[in-house]
């Protein structure tokens, strides 16, 4: 995913998960394990072919996008039911740019967060802890 993100042109065996994320040709190329000569050929490939190192190097980093931070914080506060209105106020002002009415997808991960039940206020709601930070 890394690779993929920074734009980097991906030639990989396929094996495991890798298939799942990379479509041969499309946004990566894909070889065969155990095969050193396809392995080169593919690497060749991509080093003789700059607009197809390009294209495939694009589409990979427009693919992994549904794998951002940003993306995965708000599928987990939606699944948690977090988007809820009433479910979760953010303390205005507890990190930068933290203001009344921010989606709480918004602040997951980087604020303390106010517990209500759905349609009660922020004033009325418990702190529910800072939480861990990387």
């Amino acid at each position: 995913l890394e690779a993929a993100a920074s734009g980097t042109v991906i030639v990989s065996t396929d094996v495991g998960a890798i298939p799942e994320l990379l479509h041969d040709g499309v946004d990566g190329l894909l070889v065969k394990p155990d095969d050193a000569t396809r392995m080169a050929e593919a690497t060749i490939r991509v080093l003789k072919r700059p607009f197809l190192a390009e294209s495939l190097a694009n589409n990979a980093r427009l693919s992994v996008e549904r794998y951002t931070w940003s993306k995965h914080r708000r599928g987990v506060a939606r699944l948690y039911g977090l988007s809820q209105a009433g479910a979760v106020a953010p303390v205005a002002g507890a990190v930068d740019g933290a203001a009344d009415g921010e989606d709480p997808a918004d602040v997951l991960g980087r604020t303390e967060f106010l517990w209500s039940e759905p349609g009660g206020t922020a004033k009325d709601a418990e702190p529910a802890g800072r939480p861990r930070r990387r």
